[in-house]
């Protein structure tokens, strides 16, 4: 499948899978009448497919965007950054394993969750303060199917995906020391207000 973002009314890109050629990306300028592909630069040979993953803005000209590729040595993510609102992309790192959730406060601060890097046997945390040129493992990381959502450089949650946490009752996390911790929080829905 694919997914459109739009920065403003006029601007989108669409991303998703493609099995046989690397990530795809492709821009509009006309608010999705028309659409052509936007090369990724030193994108990883990828001969069994990739995939890209919506662009996220910090501000109107920062963003970045992950891809998935699949390639010989396994699976490895990409992280592209932007400065120019998304019409340019400058690669800023490749690592190994799948990515899984991403998130970035500012240019330079934010986390990436990848698995099958070999670091765990499950899915590992790393951070960056330097927009992605360097990342640090802050560890395993237990949760499968996730989004990351930081306010902070502290504090930030983590929602699981239900079908994937095979019935247990925490899925959603918290983090305060911006993500060396986390703690399950077991949401309580308040119920609907009765009919008049």
């Amino acid at each position: 499948g694919l997914t459109a973002v739009f920065a403003v009314a006029s601007t989108g890109w669409l991303t998703g899978t493609c099995q046989t050629v690397a990530a795809p990306l492709y821009l509009t300028h006309d608010g999705g009448v028309t659409w052509s592909a936007q090369p990724l630069p030193s994108l990883p040979a990828s001969p069994a497919g990739g995939t890209s993953f919506s662009p996220l803005f910090t501000t109107e000209e920062s963003g970045t965007l992950l891809t998935e590729n699949q390639g010989l040595p396994g699976v490895s993510t990409s992280l592209f950054a932007t400065s120019a609102g998304g019409l340019s992309w400058l690669l800023r790192s490749t690592t190994v394993g799948a990515p899984v959730a991403d998130d970035f406060l500012d240019a330079d601060r934010g986390w990436l969750v990848t698995t099958g890097d070999g670091a765990s046997s499950g899915t590992d945390l790393y951070a960056t303060d330097d927009g992605g040129k360097t990342w640090t493992r802050l560890g395993a990381f237990p949760y499968v199917g996730l989004s990351l959502d930081f306010l902070t450089s502290e504090a930030g949650w983590a929602a699981a995906d239900l079908s994937e946490q095979n019935g247990g009752p925490v899925y959603l996390v918290q983090t305060g020391d911006g993500g060396r911790s986390w703690t399950g929080i077991v949401p309580r829905l308040a119920s609907p207000p009765p009919s008049p």
